[in-house]
């Protein structure tokens, strides 16, 4: 302001000017609201955020990232970020400090050193910082720490290893099926998955003619009572025992089918044909009985009725249980009998008196003599015509302590398998060298909004329909193997499609597991749902380009001023 004056100085008046500062008020305003918006932002981050300057030191982190490192904010800031990373990591960075100079995006894994000296493995995702000249003046990273991924992975496939190992050289013969259902839930096929090299050698059948093929593709006549059996197994996970003679194979089998995960359903089995064929031979007469009795490769005994006291026993039978002839011949079966498992052998026993069975076979559990206990499979006869006393029956003893043990094992570490992949907070999906799923963890189903059930024997393609497209031929076969094999190397952000047909970021690493008893390989992946990152990526560029257009309306205004 200033004043008007006339010819005497005397004061006429005040002369004023103004400049209109609206936009630059509101530009302030902008600023600071961006300022607030970016702070929200840094400080809900479930991921850590970090920023370097051109000269590659640190001029911000969040809290998260302080805590995923073990330091303070405080700190971090200043120091040159090779001061987190070992020799081998700091040439890797270095390359990839290049890519952000040349103004490139990125996403890679990288090993750091954790303020305890141990090491953490993190996702990173980064882009190049410009000024308003769009001049490089740093870099910002989001970080996610995936240590505990890659150590449940690497679990993974160690319990993976585990299993194939037992799998691959246990003496029974396994198989594993899933069943198939009409639309009215009703079982009427199944297909074969898995068989292990026993299977091959008992049944003389390889798996190349029954691995992927259904029932009926192979034996159209079965009947459907055999179909009925494994399908209430496979649906309600109620195990069966049964002993069956093959007719194509002229053998007897003893046969264990349990489920492991709903709407599959394993079978374990032994040859037990040299067994049946004694229990005949021993019907036929007592010279062909007492050699039998005496070299048989499975225990037997004579046994009194009512008292339950061993009359004879051969040397087999004392192996399995461990005591001498004599003090078998002292004792009553109840005696080695583990008391959980006696009722149910009394009243089978007692049915054999009345009748009402003409012989039947119990799995139970003996009391080893050194103290340890033993599975075994026992096959009752009476020894007796009918109108007799019931006095004496003939009990044959096969020892299945291993078979029962393989088959705990294989659950264990099935179990063990699920445990490790449902922990994990990333989806994890297992499939084969084909691409169909083989395993959807729960993550999983969260995730793309299938259930693990709709999920198995799907294309890998429904769920990453960019990455894995149709593979019909030779050539586009090879080309999604490479595809594969690339992702192992490196991980990848891809689009992923859930259930209802929504699209999704995601981020998506692979490692190759054992491959399958056929020499196929075998794949797991992990997917982490990108979307919330890329919101908060978006909504930190946004904030950026805020800050700059309010510092360069700050400078207009008060050149202009």
């Amino acid at each position: 302001n200033s004043l008007l004056t006339d010819r005497n100085n005397a004061i006429i008046g005040i002369l004023s000017s103004g400049i209109d500062v609206t936009q630059r008020r509101l530009a302030q305003l902008a600023l600071q609201e961006s300022e607030n918006r970016y702070r929200t932002i840094v400080e809900i981050a479930q991921e850590g955020i970090w920023t370097i300057d051109a000269e590659n030191y640190t001029t911000f982190v969040n809290a998260k990232m302080a805590d995923i490192l073990g330091y303070s904010v405080s700190e971090m800031i200043g120091r040159p970020i090779f001061d987190f990373l070992d020799a081998e990591e700091q040439v890797i960075l270095k390359s990839k400090l290049k890519q952000r100079r040349a103004g490139k995006t990125e996403q890679y894994v990288i090993r750091l050193k954790h303020n305890n000296l141990k090491h953490i493995w993190a996702e990173v995702n980064t882009t190049p910082l410009v000024d308003e000249h769009e001049t490089h003046v740093g870099s910002l990273a989001m970080l996610m720490d995936i240590t505990e991924r890659l150590h449940a992975e690497g679990l993974l496939r160690e319990s993976e290893r585990k299993y194939r190992l037992l799998f691959e050289n246990m003496t029974s013969g396994f198989a594993l099926h899933k069943i198939i259902c009409d639309d009215h839930g009703k079982p009427i096929d199944y297909r074969y998955l898995e068989l292990n090299p026993a299977f091959e050698k008992l049944t003389g059948v390889t798996s190349a003619v029954l691995l992927g093929k259904t029932l009926k593709d192979v034996m159209p006549d079965t009947e459907q009572y055999w179909i009925d059996i494994f399908g209430k197994v496979a649906l309600t996970g109620e195990p069966v025992a049964y002993e069956n003679f093959s007719r194509e194979l002229g053998k007897y089998y003893d046969t264990w089918v349990f489920s492991p995960e709903k709407n599959l359903f394993a079978v374990i089995f032994t040859d037990i044909t040299e067994r049946k064929l004694a229990e005949e031979a021993l019907r036929e007469g007592d010279k062909q009985f007492r050699a039998l009795f005496e070299q048989s490769a499975l225990g037997v005994a004579k046994i009194d009725g009512p008292s339950g006291r061993f009359i004879e026993i051969n040397q087999r039978y004392c192996d399995i249980t461990g005591y001498s002839r004599q003090e078998m011949l002292a004792m009553e079966f109840r005696k080695i009998t583990v008391p959980g498992d006696l009722q149910a052998n009394l009243d089978q026993l007692a049915k054999l008196r009345t009748g009402e069975l003409t012989t039947f076979r119990l799995e139970k559990r003996y009391q080893h003599k050194n103290g340890s206990v033993i599975w075994v499979n026992i096959s009752v006869l009476p020894l007796w015509s009918q109108g007799m006393e019931p006095e004496l029956f003939l009990e044959i003893v096969e020892d299945i302590t291993e078979r029962k043990k393989a088959a705990e094992k294989m659950q264990q570490q099935k179990d063990e398998q699920q445990q490790i992949i449902n922990s994990m907070v990333d989806a994890v999906i297992t499939f084969d060298e084909i691409g169909v799923v083989q395993s959807f963890s729960r993550s999983a189903e969260k995730l793309f909004g299938f259930s693990a059930k709709d999920a198995l024997g799907r294309p890998l393609k429904q769920f990453m329909p960019e990455m894995f497209l149709d593979y019909e031929t030779a050539e586009k076969s090879a080309a999604y193997m490479a595809t594969i094999e690339s992702i192992i190397e490196l991980p990848r952000e891809l689009v992923g499609r859930r259930c209802d047909g929504e699209f999704f970021p995601m981020s998506l690493s692979i490692a190759e597991l054992p491959k399958s008893q056929e020499g196929k390989r075998r794949f797991i992946c992990s997917c982490h749902d990108l979307t919330r990152h890329k919101q908060q990526e978006e909504q930190l560029r946004r904030s950026q380009k805020m800050d700059a257009l309010g510092k360069l309306t700050g400078g207009i205004a008060h050149d202009y001023n």
